[in-house]
């Protein structure tokens, strides 16, 4: 058992740290556009705090993760956010940063272990309720014949979003999961996987695929797309990318849900509180999304698309905004 606890003297060190602060953040990768999406919102709340946020991804490989983290260290970064590619990799990844004295924030993948010392903050969405509500709305759309494309295994994000459909599943004892294959949740894997489950089961012999996110699921509409089967096989996913959202708009893309990449900026805002000797409020965060179907997609885009309310996340702070709160959950209007 690795033990994260340290020294009220260590924190006090930590709070009177010379401007500008640096955050190291440690990504997956960049050809998801969720992860773009939460760099982008890491980087404008460095902006807004007037701090440095220098962002790195690992291209989903560990050994590179734990270059990327031991760079960071080597920087001397004032604090770090990192997604764990694994969660098996989470508690090497803690103990570097305890040992280097360094503040950490876990992000998207539980490490295995609750904060405590060093390390701040875990933050995620709500993951098994995001699976369950991809599940739901293929059912309530008729699905009786699922097949799944899950991400990685031990990545504790896909564990938790299959663990949800697995609910769903449960309480609709007239549908069956057909099949599932788990892998890297990226378009040109989801849709490899669907040319397999169309090769398994002809006629197609499932009527929806339950996608781990909406990359996967936007691989898995092509196929269906190009095999001119979107009529007979429902597709949906999770995350509000925009062809997500433009295919929802067509009608040919049942579900999508999303809002959480802002924990990029969520993590940066409570790093920045916390070398300012401010502790987080709430330890472990697990954000609820929005869900967005054909009945609501286009009040999405009005209100988040087209006219995306400003942030400042100077106000988020708590260093200057005693009452503020760590994170928001995005809601229609």
């Amino acid at each position: 058992m690795v033990a994260y606890g340290l020294g009220g003297a260590v924190t006090t060190a930590w709070a009177q740290q010379p401007k500008p602060i640096r955050i190291g953040v440690d990504i997956s990768h960049r050809t998801n556009p969720f992860w773009v999406n939460l760099q982008n919102a890491a980087e404008q709340a460095g902006r807004d705090l007037g701090i440095e946020v220098r962002v790195m991804d690992h291209e989903r490989r560990i050994d590179k993760e734990i270059d990327v983290v031991q760079g960071f260290i080597a920087a001397k970064m004032d604090g770090l956010v990192v997604g764990p590619e694994e969660s098996a990799v989470g508690p090497r990844i803690l103990k570097m940063a305890q040992d280097a004295n360094i503040p950490i924030a876990i992000i998207d993948r539980w490490p295995g272990v609750p904060p405590s010392g060093n390390y701040i903050t875990f933050m995620s969405a709500d993951d098994v309720m995001a699976g369950y509500d991809i599940a739901m709305s293929l059912i309530r759309a008729g699905c009786k014949r699922m097949v799944a494309v899950n991400g990685p295994r031990g990545a504790s994000n896909h564990e938790d979003r299959a663990k949800g459909r697995n609910k769903a599943l449960a309480e609709n004892p007239d549908v069956k999961l057909v099949a599932e294959e788990w892998g890297p949740s990226v378009r040109a894997v989801a849709a490899d996987k669907v040319e397999s489950f169309l090769t398994a089961y002809p006629g197609p012999g499932f009527d929806c695929v339950w996608n781990c996110n909406d990359d996967t699921a936007v691989g898995s509409w092509k196929i269906l797309s190009d095999r001119g089967l979107l009529g007979k096989v429902k597709v949906a996913g999770m995350d509000l990318l925009p062809e997500a959202i433009e295919l929802i708009k067509k009608g040919t893309y049942e579900f999508s849900a999303g809002g959480h990449y802002l924990m990029g900026a969520f993590s940066v805002v409570v790093m920045h509180d916390f070398l300012h000797g401010i502790k987080p409020t709430e330890p472990i965060i697990k954000l609820k999304m929005l869900g967005i179907t054909k009945e609501n997609v286009l009040k999405y885009e009005e209100q988040f698309v087209k006219n995306p309310p400003p942030i400042n996340w100077r106000e988020r702070s708590r260093v200057y905004n005693p009452q503020a709160k760590a994170y928001f959950e995005i809601s229609l209007k």
